[in-house]
């Protein structure tokens, strides 16, 4: 990581209710840099009377570097668009909020990447933004802006649905389980509309909760507890170690829950069934992780994955199998016996929080959202805090590689320098009183507070 921080430069808050607080890295630590000047916001307050008193109570927000869009406690949704300043690089808000047309009774917003998604009470859903790889409507020119929202067609009486990074999934009233932008057509373009391969029908059924993950790792529940994973990777199926494989019907009582010992070598696991018509984007299971009774929610990054207990306790998946790192092309080799299991392991967050010697006030997740490599966490508290991964190690590597996905494709070991191996860690924002969070799915994300402040936190590497 580089030690920068992104500079607020001329930013101006548009509206006397809501403060902006922008978060950069520096090194392993986060700083703030607030901007609330009396004098800005008054002025904006004057040029903005008519938008502020329009506008209802903000409760959910997803922020990124080119936009900011919000729900309403009445349904409606509002949107503000942002430039970049060439000169400064800094970036500015430069319309005031505007109200999106056609967008009533939503209950929940979604950043898909370039497009946004709306779900509405009546169970539609809305899209609008660049039609990204077709996602908004896959007839239309893949480079067409919808600068109106339109209805997504192929999907209805939609129960609950969650989309991010160009994928999503969702129920719909009558139990039917819907997919789309993960590779599992032949053709680009069936890949973009809601719905599912006939393997794919068959695995899935009673879905009751979704949690997509910010990278190639996604969890859903069944009413009867049972979870099951549907994964992509480029790699063949017969070769596992691209996937996160934790089994929930191996837990042994414990500080630790142990998981039994799984030496998958070329096998492919029994639970593990291929979902695709043979997409030529590479390949796409659907796993059976067991019973899972006791979980109330699921996030995945992308190198691993949380869950949080119904007692409200966290705990990540940690595999032997490879350390963290970003080079996607570096796997254990599967000759050499690796043990493909692994185990969760609880965090300490009440330390984490409330400091060694006062870990009285234990404190409940509520909730959690995953980007690409952090996680954020909130407690009943209303405080917060992050996952990061920190270097911990530099060194070359031997990884067992393969060139291409072919067949007949040479299978063989190459030495990766100068790998950065990285360790999972925890850090505590400051931050309270904190209601709602978001993200984009990448590096930003987006808080509420009780009083109606809005927060950014940007953990982008600069």
């Amino acid at each position: 990581m580089k030690n920068t921080i992104k500079a607020a430069g001329t930013l101006i808050i548009l509206i006397a209710a809501i403060k902006i607080v922008l978060y950069g890295r520096i090194g392993s630590d986060i700083h703030s840099l607030r901007i609330d000047s009396k004098k800005e916001t008054e002025a904006a307050d004057e040029e903005n009377n008519a938008i502020t008193k329009e506008m209802p109570k903000i409760t959910d927000i997803i922020i990124n570097d080119n936009y900011a869009v919000v729900l309403c406690e009445d349904g409606s949704v509002w949107e503000q668009k942002c430039a970049q300043d060439n000169d400064s690089k800094v970036k500015c808000q430069i319309d005031s909020w505007q109200k999106v047309d056609g967008l009533e009774n939503i209950t929940k917003i979604m950043d898909l990447g370039l497009a946004k998604y709306a779900l509405s009470s009546g169970g539609y859903i809305y899209a609008w933004g660049a039609n990204q790889s077709g996602l908004i409507n896959p007839e239309t020119k893949w480079d067409k802006v919808f600068e109106q929202p339109v209805v997504v067609n192929g999907i209805s009486n939609v129960l609950e649905i969650d989309a991010k990074n160009g994928k999503a999934f969702a129920t719909d009233k009558d139990g039917e389980f819907y997919a789309w932008g993960i590779a599992l057509y032949k053709n680009d373009g069936e890949d973009m509309r809601p719905g599912l391969t006939e393997e794919g029908r068959n695995a899935v059924n009673c879905v009751k909760k979704i949690f997509i993950g910010a990278g190639e790792y996604h969890y859903f529940m069944r009413e009867d507890g049972s979870v099951f994973s549907i994964m992509t990777s480029p790699m063949d199926l017969t070769y596992v170690d691209a996937f996160i494989f934790p089994d929930f019907t191996t837990i042994e009582e414990g500080t630790d829950l142990q998981f039994e010992e799984k030496y998958f070598e070329l096998d492919r696991p029994e639970s593990a069934i291929r979902i695709d018509e043979g997409s030529k984007c590479g390949k796409t299971i659907l796993y059976e992780m067991g019973s899972a009774a006791d979980i109330n929610q699921m996030a995945a990054d992308g190198y691993t994955m949380f869950i949080v207990k119904a007692d409200g306790t966290l705990w990540y998946w940690n595999s032997e199998r490879i350390k963290y790192h970003d080079n996607k092309a570096a796997m254990a080799d599967v000759n050499s016996k690796i043990n493909y299991g692994g185990k969760f392991i609880a965090v300490d967050y009440t330390r984490l929080l409330n400091g060694e010697e006062n870990r009285a006030d234990d404190q409940k997740i509520t909730d959690l959202c995953a980007g690409k490599e952090n996680v954020l966490f909130l407690t009943d508290s209303g405080q917060v805090f992050i996952s990061k991964y920190v270097t911990t190690e530099i060194k070359d590597v031997e990884y067992y590689n393969r060139g291409n996905t072919k067949p007949g494709r040479t299978v063989f070991t190459s030495v990766h320098p100068n790998m950065h191996l990285k360790t999972l860690s925890f850090q505590k924002l400051d931050y309270e009183n904190i209601v709602h969070i978001n993200t984009d799915g990448k590096f930003h994300f987006s808080l509420l507070d009780k009083e109606g402040n809005i927060f950014a936190l940007d953990m982008s590497v600069k």
